[in-house]
This record gives structure tokens, sequence and C-alpha cells, in this order.
């Protein structure tokens, strides 16, 4: 009669996949102690390094990112001079000109120079005023229109004079604006408040070259 051992042995079916996978285990566990902390600390030692590795890469982008981002920062933009240069009296304004610099003789009553600017370096601009209005003188060498009145006037007139002629342009009868040439240079006069022909002209006959007041 068979034993309950040999019952129980028939009802166990073991594959070879199982026989290798048990035995694998068990050659696993026969394994000395010893053998298996060098492995253990074979895969510490690795941990550790790629700890290291990491850590010196992170400290290496710490160091080198200003470095990084100041190189690609933009640079300052190019300061241009501007085309425009004020000044706040007619000494330094005609110290800068590279040619003599004209003023104006006599002035309306209650008018006095209130400023002045040198335009590219080649046009002089005087102002006047007198709290109200302004009178504005430009000039520059050459014999061209520098007064940078581009209005309309429905009255342009020609005044002869003993330099050539006096071109002045103002409507109804009142004139805002004379240009003339003289010396080399040409010259314009605009006044805000429109001016009698006379007034207008008498102003620039008045220009002559500037003595140091």
């Amino acid at each position: 009669m068979r034993n309950k051992y040999q019952q129980v042995q028939e009802l166990i079916s073991v594959t070879p996949e199982m026989e290798q996978r048990i035995l694998a285990r068990l050659t696993q566990a026969e394994r000395p102690r010893s053998e298996r902390r060098k492995i253990a600390l074979r895969i510490s030692r690795k941990a550790v390094l790629s700890f290291a590795a990491c850590f010196a890469l992170a400290i290496g982008l710490v160091v080198a990112l200003p470095s990084l981002m100041t190189s690609k920062s933009p640079a300052p933009p190019v300061q241009i001079p501007l085309p425009i240069a004020q000044y706040q009296n007619l000494s330094d304004l005609s110290q800068h000109l590279a040619f003599p610099l004209y003023d104006l003789e006599t002035l309306p009553d209650g008018y006095k120079w209130e400023s002045g600017s040198v335009w590219f370096g080649e046009i002089a601009q005087l102002n006047y005023s007198n709290g109200t209005e302004q009178l504005t003188m430009r000039m520059a060498p050459g014999k061209n229109d520098v007064s940078g009145d581009y209005n309309t006037y429905t009255q342009i007139e020609t005044v002869s004079n003993e330099y050539g002629e006096w071109t002045i342009k103002g409507s109804n009868g009142l004139y805002s604006l004379v240009i003339w040439a003289k010396d080399g240079y040409s010259f314009s006069i605009s006044s805000s408040k429109p001016l009698s022909r006379v007034s207008l002209v008498e102003l620039a006959e008045g220009a002559v070259p500037y003595g140091g007041r």
C-alpha cells in the first residue's frame, strides 16, 4: 500500500523552469556572507560615485551661471549725440560755432535775449522774448533759406538793400518772416506776433557780428 508521502509526491508537478529558479536561490543562499558583503560594497561605492558626480556638476553650474548670464546680457545702447545743443548765453554759443556769430543790435521794447542753440553744428538760432511773444533769428553759412518756416503767406515782397535783397512774408499787411543773405551767410528772423514791414526790416538791418556783450 502506498504511503501518504508517495501520494503527495505524485500530486506535485515541478517544471524545468521551476527547478532552475529553486536551484539558483539555493546557490545564492549558500554563497558565503563575505561575498554577499563585497557585492553590497560594490553597489554602495557606485551610488557614492554617482552622487559625487551629480554634486560636482551642480557646483560647476552655480559657479558658471553668473558668467554665462553676463555674457548673454545685451550690450548697453550706443549713446548718439543730440543734433541740437542748447546754450544759456551768447558767449558759450559763439565759442561752439565754426563761423562768426551775429546778434540783433536793436530789439523791440520789452524784448531781450532768452536762449540759443546750434542745430547739427551748422545753424545758429537765437531766441528773444518779451515774456509773451517770440523773436527767432537763424544764421548759417551759404545762401539758403534757413528759417524752417513752411507756413503759407498771402503776401511775399522783396525789399532791396545795400547788401542785396530782403524777402518778407506775411498776410493782411503785417509780416512774420524776413529772409536775406549777407557776408556769405544766410539769415532769417521770424516773429510770433506779426509786425509792420518797417519794424521787420529794421530788425534785419540790426543783425551785426556778436561783440561779446
